[in-house]
């Protein structure tokens, strides 16, 4: 079956928010991948293993010669046809830093942080958005957390909030007097 999922970036894998089964019958459809290129691990096979190739979350790129040029670590939309567990790349594109408006200053986003893996820090796990080291929390990588923040060339994080996974208890603690302290807080003017 070929779904489409939408979620928040946990380190290599999404935390599903939505999976929308896709109707239709005949060849296999196209994707879109987006997320952090990464050079997988060489297959198995002994002294003669595969090489090794690269890959988005756990989705291995298939093909030859799209990739090549994007450094590893930066992040990508890709697109191209499913085929067994990987993607043959018809494009990919890499997705600038700036991934929200120049005309937007100030974010509330929920989702989970990243250590950067070349650069000392972190960032927004999925988008790449540096955590700005001025921020005033302790980061804390494969947290869900309700982060109230400055968008400039990094994110500068004012208030950060601890958020549980299932649903119902997520939906409880943003209805809740911490949440709403801290929301009402940073709307008052942080």
């Amino acid at each position: 079956m070929t779904v489409a999922v939408s979620g928040l970036w946990r380190g290599d894998a999404v935390v599903a928010g939505a999976v929308r089964v896709l109707r239709g019958e005949g060849p296999a459809r196209q994707a879109v991948l987006r997320g952090q290129l990464r050079r997988a691990p060489a297959g198995p096979g002994g002294p003669r293993r595969a090489p090794a190739g690269m890959m988005v979350g756990g989705t291995r790129l298939l093909g030859q010669g799209p990739q090549d040029g994007i450094a590893t670590d930066r992040f990508v939309t890709v697109q191209g046809v499913p085929q067994g567990t990987g993607l043959v790349v018809e494009a990919i594109d890499e997705r600038p830093i700036g991934v929200f408006s120049s005309r937007i200053a100030a974010l509330s986003v929920e989702g989970f942080l990243a250590p950067n893996r070349l650069d000392p820090g972190f960032h927004l796990a999925g988008f790449g958005l540096p955590l700005d080291p001025g921020s005033r929390i302790t980061p804390r990588a494969g947290e869900r957390q309700l982060f109230l923040g400055r968008y400039d060339a990094g994110f500068r994080v004012e208030a950060g909030l601890g958020l549980p996974d299932e649903a119902a208890a997520r939906a409880a603690a943003l209805a809740g007097p911490e949440a709403q302290a801290a929301i009402a807080w940073w709307l008052g003017g942080a």
